[in-house]
């Protein structure tokens, strides 16, 4: 039950209680309003209201109820001065019951608790007796304080889009902190995981290495990470998909974090995971040595053959040309790093070049 107010008539409340009507049966205990008027105080437009309560069973065709009815018994009218103590209770009332209607539509859906008295206790108390105002004060408020203000909002789950799926929001008691589900195959745990979202440019399954294919549209693109492309660089690994995905499929590939559900039966937990050299997508428990790149992708946190599951972050290793440093665009054999003091870097020259650069004079080391 809630309360509306109509300011225009004077009336500070209109109960959604039915007007009287004549051919209506009314039980015993049934709450009605009568429209009035009274020509003493206001203008003979102004219309109040004046509540009554049946006193017994009401047949259709009877009078209308008044003050010295026998079948009815008078509850208030609203026909009386605006600075009068009912009008004053009434406007008091009407604030609260504001407050108290929008808390409830909010508080509703977090607390089975208040949801029985909503449906239970205020709907048979709500009908104008005494007891309302402190009914209001000392439970609804008390209990809406308690939750949206004074204490923890308690909540299993929490939707953000209307997919049952998709947008969950849940508190994952193993890893001790919220999952957000992003769809149905992939669940984000929040502040422990970094995913990156784009379109798969081949058929890449869940625990493939994978790095940058390029861009297209407002989405990039990503691949099956592989050292045996042309110019390779460690720089374009991205991380671990974390579901599988078809050719132009868009699926999520975590950058840091947990990748479950894999087949680890062969390495124990502990064991670190490199990039093959030669195998796209492919992890080993081995570094691949020079001039393979040796990419540390992830490391076991649990061997198992259906739910083993991997800790991705990876570390590339570094490259003498990397270095700020170090001018080498087209090393030839036999080079050696000299520095230039001229230009201020370590410069990729010859033996006798670099003897130049220190000041001596060139040597022939002749042919071996």
């Amino acid at each position: 039950m809630v309360a509306i107010r109509n300011r225009t008539n004077r009336v500070p409340h209109v109960f959604r209680y039915p007007k009287w009507e004549p051919d209506v049966f009314y039980p015993a205990g049934s709450l009605v309003c009568y429209p009035v008027q009274d020509l003493q105080l206001y203008d003979s437009d102004v219309v109040f209201y004046e509540f009554f309560v049946s006193k017994f069973d009401i047949l259709p065709g009877t009078q209308a109820p008044t003050e010295n009815s026998v079948d009815w018994k008078f509850i208030m009218s609203t026909a009386k001065s605006l600075d009068s103590e009912l009008e004053l209770r009434l406007r008091a009332l009407d604030s609260d019951i504001t407050v108290a209607e929008e808390k409830i539509v909010r508080l509703i859906n977090f607390d089975s608790d208040i949801a029985r008295k909503v449906d239970s206790e205020i709907t048979l108390r709500l009908e104008g007796d005494s007891e309302l105002w402190a009914f209001i004060d000392s439970e609804i408020r008390r209990k809406i304080d308690s939750y949206l203000q004074d204490s923890e909002i308690r909540v299993e789950r929490v939707l953000f889009t209307e997919d049952s799926d998709i947008g969950a929001l849940r508190w994952n008691s193993d890893e001790k902190t919220l999952d957000l589900q992003l769809n149905a195959d992939v669940t984000l745990q929040i502040g422990q995981e970094q995913v990156f979202y784009g379109k798969a440019t081949e058929a890449i399954s869940n625990g493939d290495a994978v790095m940058f294919a390029g861009a297209q549209g407002d989405h990039l693109l990503f691949r099956k990470a592989d050292q045996t492309v042309a110019n390779f660089q460690d720089a374009w690994i991205i991380g671990v998909a974390t579901q599988s995905l078809a050719t132009n499929d868009f699926g999520f590939v975590t950058v840091e974090g947990k990748v479950r559900d894999l087949n680890t039966s062969a390495w124990p937990e502990g064991t670190l995971l490199y990039l093959s050299p030669d195998q796209a997508g492919v992890l080993i428990d081995s570094e691949p040595l020079a001039p393979s790149h040796g990419i540390l992708i992830a490391a076991v946190t649990r061997q198992h053959g259906v739910y083993g599951s991997l800790y991705v972050r990876p570390v590339f290793g570094d490259h003498i040309n990397s270095l700020h440093d170090v001018l080498a665009p087209t090393p030839k054999g036999g080079d050696v790093l000299a520095w230039d003091s001229d230009l201020a870097v370590w410069k990729a020259v010859s033996i006798g070049d670099a003897q130049s650069l220190a000041g001596g004079t060139p040597y022939d080391y002749g042919t071996f």
